[in-house]
């Protein structure tokens, strides 16, 4: 693996580091929050079992025995709220990132200079045997 193919992949790694860290930020908070609770079922096999479980729990009664509560369904307008935030997310990452490695380019390209050889250049073959191994000599270096 060349040096190019090795700082794509990395660079390929960071872009999609940076697209999901609102996704693993989101992630954080909602494990930091308190937890649902967890629902358990017994299998009870016989009535004497059965008796043998609730004779240590006592009987909370609910306030309200006739109240149902229901879920308020989401509007759609927080959803389409949502989603422009979301993209938004997404152009603004893209720009950044593109200005980013627009000024990276920059800056690389004032301090790496490619290497200059007389010979890289040209595709004229050597008159003689002296000229050749000068040739190779010079790409190998």
């Amino acid at each position: 693996m060349n040096k190019i193919e090795l700082k794509k992949k990395v660079l390929i790694i960071l872009c999609l580091l940076l697209l999901l860290s609102p996704v693993l930020a989101e992630d954080a908070v909602l494990t930091e929050g308190a937890a649902a609770p967890q629902q358990t079922e017994t299998v009870v096999d016989s009535p004497a079992q059965e008796q043998e479980e609730t004779k240590g729990l006592q009987y909370n009664p609910p306030a309200q025995q006739n109240k149902i509560t229901y879920k308020e369904p989401v509007s759609k307008r927080k959803i389409a709220m949502k989603f422009v935030y979301a993209m938004l997310g997404v152009a603004i990452s893209s720009i950044l990132l593109f200005i980013l490695l627009t000024i990276y380019n920059k800056i690389r390209s004032k301090v790496v200079q490619p290497p200059s050889s007389d010979y890289t250049n040209t595709l004229a073959t050597p008159n003689n045997l002296k000229d050749a191994v000068n040739i190779y000599l010079e790409k190998t270096k």
